[in-house]
C-alpha cells in the first residue's frame, strides 16, 4: 500500500514551469527548525493565497496528518477546519474560509510534528541530513496539485551543513535561505553534513557514500544534456545550472526546476540515467496548466520524446530503438491520448508511452523541419491546451495535418 501510494503521488506532481498569470501564484515566507536527533520539526509559514486558489472564497491545503497545528490566523480568515483527506488518506486537508472581497488573502500557519524516517516516502530528518518533499506533506500546498508557489524558506542548520533545493541558496553563519524564484507546486530541499559534491561545468551531483562511484559519470551526463537543451530551447530562458541529489533511499525520484532528487534505485545504467536526467531537465521549458486535466499528456509526452532524441544523439540508434520498444509495450491496451470531451487526466501508460509514439508519428507525417518548428514553439511558449497545439500545427503544416493528428489523438 505504501509503495502504491508513493507512486501515485509521484505521478500526480509535475516538475515544470507553470504557465500562469504572474499574480496567480501563492507566496510563502517560511521559517523552520529541525531537531536532527528526534526528527521533529517546528514550522511557521506566512502564506499569501491568490484568487485563483479560491472556490467560493475557500482555499484548501494539504498537510501531514500527524502534525499538530498550533495556530492559523489571518485578518480576513473567517474560520478553518482540519479533516482527513479522502483524496490522499495519509494527509489532512486544511479548509480555509475567508470573508470579504479581496485579490488575495494572507494567513499565518504554525505547526509541529515528527517525520517518520521509516515511512517509505524517502523523507527523513537525521543527524546525517534532512530530505523533505511533497511525499511527506511537510509543508502546506494546495489540494488541486496545481496552484504555483514562490517564496523563501529559512532554516538554521548545524555548523558545516549545506543546503540544496530549487532556486537560489544563500547562507549567513548557520542560517540558510532557499529562495524559490520559479513557480513550483510544493517546497522541497535537501541538507547534509557531508561535503560530497562533484561538479562538471554547470551541473553538480550531490551524493552519499553509497553513490560515490557514480557521481563523476552522472555529472558528465547531466552537464552534456543541460548544454544540449540550452542550445535548443534556452535562447530566452536559459537554465544556468542544475543540481542532482542522489541518495540510497526509499521513495520516488522527482525534479523541481534546477533541483533533481533521485533514489539510486532509479538509475541503473548510463543510458537510463541520461534518459531520466534529460526528461526532467526538459521540464524547465514545458508549461503546465491544470495538472489533473486531459491536456497534461503534452507536458510528459513532449519531455519523453525530447529525452529519447537526446539518448539517440549520444548512445545511438540501438538505444533509441530500445526506448521505442518500451513505449510500445507501455502503450498496449491504451485506446487514445486525448479527447476534447474527456476531461480526465491520461494515465502513465499514455503519457510515457502512447503520447510520445503519436508525436513520432506526427514527425514522420509532416517531416523533420516542420516538426522541429512545432517542437520549438511548444517548448518556448506557454502552451497548456491541446487545442492550441492543434491550431498551430494547422498553421505550420496544413488543415489536413491538423485534422489527421486530432483523429490520431482521439484514437480513430
Amino acid at each position: 500500500m505504501k509503495t502504491a501510494f508513493l507512486l501515485s503521488i509521484l505521478l500526480l506532481l509535475p516538475c515544470v514551469a507553470i504557465a500562469q498569470n504572474p499574480t496567480d501564484f501563492s507566496q510563502y515566507d517560511t521559517s523552520a527548525e529541525f531537531d536532527i536527533k528526534s526528527g521533529e520539526l517546528k514550522v511557521t509559514t506566512e502564506l499569501t493565497i491568490p484568487v485563483s486558489a479560491l472556490t467560493n472564497n475557500e482555499a484548501r491545503l494539504f498537510l501531514n496528518k500527524s502534525f499538530n497545528i498550533a495556530d492559523i490566523s489571518g485578518e480576513s480568515l473567517k474560520e478553518y477546519s482540519v479533516n482527513s483527506s479522502e483524496k490522499v488518506p495519509p494527509w489532512n486537508e486544511v479548509a480555509l474560509v475567508f470573508e470579504g472581497a479581496s485579490k488575495a488573502h494572507e494567513i499565518t500557519l504554525s505547526y509541529t510534528g515528527v517525520i517518520d524516517n521509516t515511512g517509505g516516502h524517502g523523507n527523513f530528518i537525521t543527524e546525517d541530513g534532512i530530505h523533505l518533499s511533497i511525499d511527506s506533506a511537510w509543508h502546506p500546498f494546495y489540494t488541486n496539485f496545481a496552484t504555483p508557489m514562490q517564496g523563501e524558506l529559512e532554516v538554521k542548520l548545524p555548523p558545516g551543513w549545506k543546503m540544496y533545493g530549487p532556486g537560489a541558496v544563500t547562507q549567513r553563519d548557520n542560517q540558510h535561505k532557499l529562495t524559490g524564484t520559479k513557480n513550483q507546486v510544493d517546497v522541497s530541499f535537501y541538507t547534509t553534513s557531508s561535503s560530497n559534491e562533484y561538479n562538471d561545468g554547470s551541473f553538480s551531483v550531490v551524493y552519499d557514500k553509497a553513490n560515490e562511484e557514480n557521481a563523476k559519470s552522472l555529472a558528465a551526463l547531466g552537464s552534456g544534456c543541460l548544454a544540449a537543451l540550452n542550445q535548443k530551447f534556452g535562447q530566452e530562458d536559459k537554465l544556468e545550472s542544475a543540481t542532482l541529489v542522489i541518495l540510497d533511499r526509499d521513495g520516488p525520484s522527482f525534479a523541481r526546476g534546477n533541483y533533481l532528487s533521485v533514489s539510486s534505485q532509479r538509475l541503473k545504467s548510463k543510458q537510463q540515467s541520461y534518459h531520466y536526467i534529460c526528461h526532467e531537465l526538459s521540464h524547465n521549458w514545458t508549461a503546465l496548466g491544470d495538472a489533473m486535466s486531459h491536456d497534461y499528456w503534452m507536458m510528459e509526452s513532449f519531455a519523453e520524446y525530447i529525452a529519447a532524441e537526446e539518448v539517440k544523439s549520444v548512445f545511438g540508434t540501438e538505444a533509441y530503438e530500445q526506448i521505442l520498444a518500451e513505449w510500445k509495450a507501455r502503450a498496449k491496451g491504451q485506446s487514445f491520448v486525448w479527447r476534447a470531451d474527456t476531461e480526465q487526466r491520461a494515465s502513465f501508460k499514455v503519457n510515457y508511452g502512447l503520447g510520445p509514439l503519436m508525436l513520432k508519428k506526427l514527425k514522420d507525417r509532416i517531416g523533420e523541419e516542420k516538426f522541429e518548428q512545432l517542437l520549438h514553439w511548444y517548448m518556448t511558449e506557454p502552451v497548456t491546451e491541446t487545442e492550441k497545439l492543434l491550431q498551430n500545427l494547422g498553421k505550420l503544416a496544413s488543415d489536413e495535418d491538423e485534422e489527421w493528428f486530432r483523429l490520431l489523438l482521439e484514437g480513430h
